[in-house]
């Protein structure tokens, strides 16, 4: 999530190709969208039409901390809205501090038959990433530290019980063997430059992708080397091989891909997040169509997914929101103090507001892969 700062007009920032989409110093505060900030309303205007299923699931780089939020509750300050917070220290099985833990970039719930239960997965982009049990919140599947100038920004339970990560810095996607034990290093990778989102899909058992690849030229700066792509996972869960799967290998309509989520109720759609808007995108066709108003003119989303009801839940940085929010994320560039909420058709909802927060991503808290 290091990001460099260019004071540069927004659409040399969208088209040129610049590589702002998620490193810490990122970002543009020229960069504007197509129609105002409806998340400049502090109160939601109706709180229930985000919460017909999910609790929102937010990394929160200004307390350090994982927090579960119930959309239901109006005031996002109050006890009764944060469910759940975490963040590793020795009252869970940890150290103080823990080592890596400093930004976390990456949350997510699933079920696991390989470790029983339900699992949140975590990365932080100082190198922390890890296996939690949930709801119990303690204790750990499993655990690494990567070190500094790796940036893991999406991680992914496997059904084997191996993770795997995209690591932004590095330049790849890896499958470590957290099957094989707590502490094991084991890992198999995937050169991917940029690397940022991985998902796993279990109706096609192949693990979702997005980053660039020197296909055309050995330039970020070219459109057609960035892509959405997906990998296959083969040989044992001791020993993973990655293969590309290229005939599901897409161009990516903009510069700098980010997120990658199931649209909930579609198996056969997958939201996809770049530098300069939101997409749908069909695994059959294999092609992008721009979200719905308001939704898909959304810059540098960070964090996109939608509820079974088709209301969306969305976080971009507060700092290229125009205008700026009352009581923005201050703690860096590219997060926010807002989750924001949209109908299916792209109409603004409500949004949840908590002061003094830095969410990076926020999504839906949900088991399931699709």
């Amino acid at each position: 999530m290091k990001q460099t700062l260019l004071i540069i007009t927004a659409g040399v920032l969208l088209s040129a190709g610049l590589y702002v989409s998620c490193k810490p110093e990122m970002t543009d505060h020229t960069a504007t969208v197509h129609t105002a900030e409806q998340s400049n309303n502090t109160t939601a205007a109706n709180p229930l039409a985000a919460a017909s299923c999910c609790w929102v699931v937010t990394t929160n780089q200004a307390n350090h901390k994982i927090e579960i939020y119930d959309p239901a509750v109006t005031d996002w300050n109050t006890s009764a809205a944060l469910k759940h917070s975490w963040y590793p220290n020795a009252s869970n099985g940890f150290t103080n501090p823990t080592v890596g833990w400093l930004q976390p970039s990456d949350a997510r719930l699933r079920n696991s038959t390989f470790f029983g239960g339900q699992q949140m997965l975590v990365t932080d982009t100082k190198g922390f990433c890890a296996i939690i049990p949930y709801p119990a919140l303690t204790g750990k599947q499993w655990a690494i530290n990567l070190g500094e100038g790796v940036n893991p920004h999406s991680i992914e339970l496997l059904p084997n019980g191996n993770v795997a990560i995209a690591a932004s810095d590095a330049n790849w996607v890896r499958v470590y063997t957290s099957s094989q034990g707590t502490w094991s290093t084991v890992n198999k990778s995937f050169a991917l430059r940029a690397a940022h989102a991985v998902l796993w899909d279990p109706a096609n058992n192949i693990l979702w992708v997005t980053g660039w690849l020197p296909l055309v030229s050995d330039k970020h700066t070219d459109l057609a080397n960035h892509i959405l792509t997906a990998l296959s996972i083969t040989g044992t869960a001791a020993n993973p091989i990655l293969t590309e799967v290229v005939s599901r290998q897409s161009p990516l309509p903009s510069f700098w891909g980010h997120d990658i989520q199931p649209v909930i109720g579609d198996v056969n759609r997958l939201w996809v997040t770049t530098n300069a808007g939101v997409y749908l995108y069909n695994k059959t066709t294999r092609q992008f169509q721009t979200a719905p108003a308001n939704i898909g003119n959304r810059t540098f989303v960070k964090g996109i997914s939608n509820q079974p009801s088709g209301i969306v839940v969305l976080t971009r940085p507060d700092s290229i929101k125009t205008p700026i929010p009352p009581q923005p994320s201050t703690t860096n560039g590219w997060t926010t103090s807002y989750v924001d909420f949209y109908s299916a058709t792209g109409a603004w909802q409500s949004s949840g507001h908590r002061n003094g927060a830095s969410w990076y991503k926020g999504r839906i808290w949900t088991p399931d892969y699709q």
